[in-house]
């Protein structure tokens, strides 16, 4: 999971700019460990044993008024994108 989601951050910024900011493993664990804390869902994909992607929800903010309401990501390992491991309707 970690390897997808460095991939993402890293496709997002200019290939020679410096590395600060990239998860570490600890990133993701507390990450995990909060939404257990929270019941919220953390999903993961697997193909042939091999994580290939992974989605999760969080609140969208503390306050009262959005206590139902929730925003989601969903990380596809780059070799599958476009093979509806994200949950969506297949390629025609």
């Amino acid at each position: 999971m970690l390897d997808i989601y460095r991939r993402h951050i890293r496709r997002g910024v200019e290939d020679n700019a410096p590395q600060s900011g990239v998860p570490e493993p600890d990133d993701l664990k507390q990450r995990r460990k909060n939404l257990r804390n929270h019941r919220l869902p953390h999903l993961v994909a697997t193909w042939r044993g091999e994580v290939i992607g992974y989605a999760y929800v969080v609140l969208f903010r503390k306050r009262p008024a959005y206590r139902f309401t929730a925003k989601h990501s969903i990380y596809i390992h780059h070799d599958h994108v476009g093979r509806a491991s994200g949950g969506c309707c297949s390629r025609p």
